[in-house]
């Protein structure tokens, strides 16, 4: 579990990030990738809405469901491997972060 912490302003929060020395790069949510598969199938030319939403949807739920870490592997209904939010199903247990 992670340690909330609180800042009086966003200034604050820059200067702690800072005195740290952690990088202030904003990191990819755990479940961007069934999202934006999500998308695909509402906007995208591949999906079709009315035979792929309600797999890419349970997909997208049960990653936000999920525990951090343990995501499930369902495979992709239309994202490409060349997208930039694909992650491997296989590898998704070891993935650290985007490319």
């Amino acid at each position: 579990m992670t340690k909330a912490e609180s800042y009086p302003s966003p200034e604050a929060y820059y200067q702690a990030k800072l005195d740290k020395n952690e990088p202030l790069k904003p990191k990819n949510h755990r479940c961007s990738d069934r999202f934006e598969d999500m998308s695909e199938v509402l906007f995208g030319e591949d999906g079709s809405i009315v035979d792929d939403l309600g797999l890419v949807y349970r997909n997208w739920r049960e990653c936000m469901n999920s525990p951090e870490g343990q995501e499930p592997a369902m495979p992709y209904v239309v994202l490409p491997s060349d997208n930039r939010a694909y992650i491997d199903p296989k590898t998704r247990a070891t993935y650290k972060g985007p490319r």
